[in-house]
């Protein structure tokens, strides 16, 4: 029988096999860097891989069925946590080339947890299609998920381009143009030195940048599982499992680090919004001012430079609030 496509091409894969010969090539960075791998990593990767051998073995058979790829999945995931605690040491412990190569690894394998996952819910063991009334509980919340998926993407994209942007704000932002403001703005404001008026743009950069990188980090995290859960979404009308997706949609969008999710884009999107902010970052960029149609959420100076980050902080906020609204 058919089986997804995802399938394929994870069990020709051989995480433990990658592994070693990481360790090897790698063998003095590793050493250097004291980061025990053997501790945790090693003893999860053999009980991954003895389960994904077993499922490959089917597959050549054409014999696989869902109790082999539950197996999978029921170890897929302590890895996929054990993977996620060591990128933070290979990032800042290791030199290059290992830390290229080593954190590309761990990633591979936070991916392969999602996508067995995806491939669990697909997984079509009788080909009943779900009923009409379990299809539509499902098709709004994954059109909800495409959006966030969407935004998700975008933050992943431009926040670092706005995170850069952030060291440069405080040094080239055009205090002329802001004084100049400060009658002008509703209500007009009291302008400060322009010492003063660098160190405190300078501090709410700082701010801003450290929740953008939090931002940034759960982002990263989610988004695997995130377009899993959407493939699956779209795949539903094949699958037997469309009471499982649903399931897992709901344990996805109130857990507690999609919660971290929400609330560190509302953080950076209400920080922008601070009319210190906005004012402070008046003019920026080729001294050129603000737009006409300025406003709160999208600071002028990091509009003008190109950086949409602000705005697609703002989109993915609301698209996390209705998916938290939709499925509490």
């Amino acid at each position: 029988m058919p089986y997804p496509a995802k399938l394929g091409k994870l069990v020709k894969s051989d995480r433990r096999k990658e592994w070693r010969s990481l360790k090897s090539v790698h063998s003095k960075a590793i050493a250097a860097s004291k980061v025990n791998f053997d501790a945790k990593l090693g003893p999860r990767l053999d009980e991954y891989q003895t389960a994904v051998d077993a499922v490959a073995k089917a597959f050549a058979k054409d014999s696989v069925n869902r109790v082999g790829i539950q197996k999978v999945v029921k170890v897929a995931g302590p890895v996929r946590n054990v993977a996620e605690s060591y990128l933070e040491q290979v990032k800042t412990k290791l030199s290059e080339p290992a830390r290229k190569e080593l954190t590309a690894f761990l990633e591979a394998l936070m991916r392969d947890s999602a996508d067995w996952l995806t491939v669990d819910d697909l997984f079509d063991q009788h080909r009943t299609p779900p009923p009409a009334r379990v299809l539509a509980r499902v098709r709004p919340v994954v059109a909800e998920l495409d959006r966030l998926s969407t935004e998700m993407t975008n933050l992943e994209v431009n926040l670092p381009h706005f995170s850069s942007a952030l060291k440069d704000l405080a040094k080239n932002a055009n205090y002329t143009w802001y004084v100049d403001s400060s009658t002008k703005m509703k209500p007009p404001f009291v302008a400060v030195a322009e010492a003063q008026f660098r160190s405190d743009l300078a501090g709410r950069c700082g701010k801003l940048a450290e929740a953008a990188g939090k931002l940034g980090s759960v982002n990263k995290r989610l988004l695997p599982h995130v377009n899993a859960l959407c493939a699956a979404g779209h795949e539903s009308d094949a699958s037997v499992n469309v009471g499982a997706l649903v399931d897992r949609l709901k344990k996805l969008v109130l857990s507690p680090e999609f919660k971290a999710l929400h609330d560190s884009a509302k953080k950076v999107a209400d920080m922008m919004a601070s009319p210190g902010f906005h004012a402070s970052a008046l003019g920026y960029w080729n001294a050129a001012g603000p737009p006409e149609n300025a406003n709160g959420r999208r600071p002028a100076g990091l509009n003008r430079g190109g950086i949409s980050a602000a705005g697609v902080v703002d989109r993915a906020t609301d698209v996390l609030s209705s998916a938290r609204s939709n499925l509490s």
